[in-house]
């Protein structure tokens, strides 16, 4: 949150030996935010559905008339946040595929 352009996670390389004794493979695996986005997403969608669930209750208290509106800028809400996570977790997959190809290219030196 007070930092939301510093790249967070994790990044694996695998080093393969080849048959020829000069080249050497190499697998790189990212893992930005330590694989806590789907929890995330899954606890807002949890709080969207708990408060989707009150408002359809109060619906049928009070009536439907204002429901749909209600639902649509709820929505709108929600997906405000789930927007910029999004985007803090792309940003920090190129931060960390860039700091992984600049490892690279200094080991291979």
């Amino acid at each position: 949150m007070f930092s939301p352009f510093k790249s967070h996670g994790r990044i694996i390389i695998h080093l393969t030996k080849t048959e020829q004794p000069d080249l050497t493979k190499i697998k790189c695996e990212i893992y930005p935010r330590d694989n806590s986005l789907q929890y995330i997403l899954g606890f807002i969608l949890l709080i969207f559905l708990l408060w989707t669930m009150f408002l359809i209750a109060i619906g049928l208290l009070v009536g439907m008339t204002f429901l749909i509106s209600k639902m649509v800028i709820f929505a709108i809400v929600f997906c405000v946040p789930v927007f910029f996570i999004f985007i803090r977790y792309r940003i920090a997959k190129a931060a960390l595929t860039e700091y992984s190809e600049y490892v690279i290219k200094l080991i291979s030196k």
